[in-house]
């Protein structure tokens, strides 16, 4: 090696040795199950569009103090369709969630219609069978064809019965 090897390789373990360190907090989460996937998904979608506006607009600073730099341009361009892109999944979830309880409550106001409607007509059903019923048993009984119509008069008093003795 030479002496400008060892100089370079001395001057950036230096600076590696000056740098700040950078130390995440640990994360105490549970893991990943079906109940809390949707808590997750929203979370973390929350957390990755908000780092990624906030780097739109360190980038943005950057493309607009040097315009001349293509690299950047596109990094920028990038993030935005990858921003937009999370944001419009975060959306869909939240359109599927409501177009859910939409259905939900239209099946159940479904069902409760159904539901009266049967009642009444049953009832209706009930009602009616039972007046056939009755007409039927007076117009087919034998007695009933011998059967006919007086006047009566109500009286209030007891009737005396006088004994024929």
């Amino acid at each position: 090696m030479s002496e400008i090897d060892t100089l370079m390789n001395d001057s950036i373990w230096a600076q590696l040795q000056e740098s700040p360190v950078i130390v995440k907090p640990s994360r105490d989460e549970p893991p990943l199950t079906m109940d809390n996937a949707e808590a997750f998904i929203l979370k973390n979608a929350q957390t990755l569009i908000n780092n990624s506006i906030e780097s739109m607009e360190s980038i943005k600073e950057l493309v607009c103090s040097a315009p001349g730099d293509a690299e950047v341009a596109e990094s920028l361009a990038k993030l935005i369709e990858a921003t937009s892109g999370a944001i419009d999944t975060v959306n869909k979830i939240l359109l599927a969630d409501k177009r859910n309880a939409t259905m939900i409550k239209s099946k159940q106001m479904d069902i409760d219609s159904r539901k009266e409607a049967f009642e009444t007509a049953v009832g209706a059903r009930l009602m009616l069978t039972r007046e056939e019923l009755i007409q039927k048993l007076a117009l087919n009984s034998t007695a009933a064809n011998n059967l006919k119509t007086i006047d009566a008069k109500v009286i209030s008093e007891p009737l005396e019965l006088k004994d024929s003795n």
